[in-house]
């Protein structure tokens, strides 16, 4: 908020600029120099979204008409996003052979268990119902993603690999190092 977002908005209101209705997303590293902008974007690609929209506590979908129709109330919809003291982190499991080959028609197991862990959301993308409509496999090159909310940063990434360890497929892969640095600078 200090380096980035803040002097952001500051030069915008100087130059007179009003942010139109809807998300600026601001990709942002940690460097060994602090945290360093990657990029702005206008609109929630599916990482960002489902990393952050579990953390949102108000009326979403009246949030987001409001802000289609240009009138969102700042009283109740500040333009910084106020979030609870929860931290969010993401992770998820493509198919073997992605990006190039992705596989398809794999079967998946352990998506239930893994919704069950505590602050886990799990996300669907390419997956397909089974006769028994469990998700049972992955057509697509990204098959699903995981959302974990706890306390700290530290928990929400203890409990996205614990609902990663919930789930099995054939040639699964996933980065074991999602938030590592990031959760032991709190």
């Amino acid at each position: 908020m200090e380096r980035i977002i803040g002097p952001t908005l500051g030069e915008l209101r100087r130059r007179g600029h009003r942010l139109p209705a809807g998300v600026l997303y601001a990709g942002i590293i940690l460097t060994g120099g602090g945290p360093e902008l990657i990029e702005f974007n206008a609109r929630f690609g599916d990482p960002e979204a489902e990393v952050v929209l579990p953390l949102h506590r108000g009326d979403l979908t009246e949030m987001l008409v409001r802000a289609a129709e240009g009138a969102l109330d700042e009283s109740r919809h500040p333009p910084v996003a106020e979030t609870p003291p929860e931290a969010a982190v993401w992770s998820w499991r493509p198919a073997p052979g992605y990006p190039q080959a992705p596989a398809s028609g794999i079967p998946i197991s352990g998506l239930a268990e893994a919704d069950r862990v505590a602050g886990v959301t799990v996300f669907h993308a390419g997956t397909r119902l089974g006769a028994d409509g469990v998700p049972a496999g992955q057509p697509a090159a990204v098959s699903f993603a995981l959302s974990a909310r706890g306390d700290s940063l530290g928990v929400a990434r203890r409990q996205a690999y614990e609902g990663m360890r919930q789930i099995h497929f054939d040639g699964m892969q996933f980065r074991t190092d999602i938030a590592e640095t990031a959760s032991t600078i709190q």
